[in-house]
């Protein structure tokens, strides 16, 4: 199937899960682990990769370089993330876009004065000032220009 639309959400660890080692993730979540030229062996696309609820960036990675020998870590459900690490704790019937817009949902009402947000750090051209490589996904092919090259555009 195509990919018609990919339900935009970003998750940035905190300072603790930045220095845990990867050592304790199950074997369990992941259904096998295929290299990047092995996945190009067999044609599948980036877009197949979202599809399967690869990071973008991960994706991004496998466009880029597809024969390199990086893996992909096909993850079982309900688990995601680049080494499967991640799973939400609602109903594990519900699809990705209805997990995401629930949790959107449950903190609509909710307005805080939070200075930290999300970081998309793909865009190695784009000069935002103080953080010159992050913008919040939101930030992302918006039709506005706010790197200097338009690469976010």
């Amino acid at each position: 199937t195509i990919n018609n639309q990919l339900t935009p959400y970003c998750r940035q660890p905190d300072n603790d899960e930045r220095k845990e080692e990867m050592s304790d993730i199950l074997n369990k979540n992941i259904v096998n682990k295929i290299s990047f030229k092995e996945l190009s062996e067999q044609s599948i696309t980036s877009e197949q990769l979202l599809n399967w609820s690869a990071p973008i960036d991960l994706a991004e990675r496998y466009e880029m370089n597809n024969h390199s020998s990086e893996l992909f870590y096909n993850c079982s459900s309900p688990w995601f993330g680049s080494k499967c690490q991640y799973r939400f704790v609602y109903n594990s019937f519900l699809s990705f876009d209805e997990i995401v817009e629930a949790s959107v949902n449950s903190r609509s009402g909710i307005v805080l004065n939070v200075s930290v947000t999300t970081c998309y750090r793909f865009l190695f051209d784009c000069n935002r000032g103080p953080w010159s490589l992050c913008l919040d996904w939101g930030q992302i092919c918006n039709g506005k220009v706010d790197c200097m090259n338009g690469e976010d555009a």
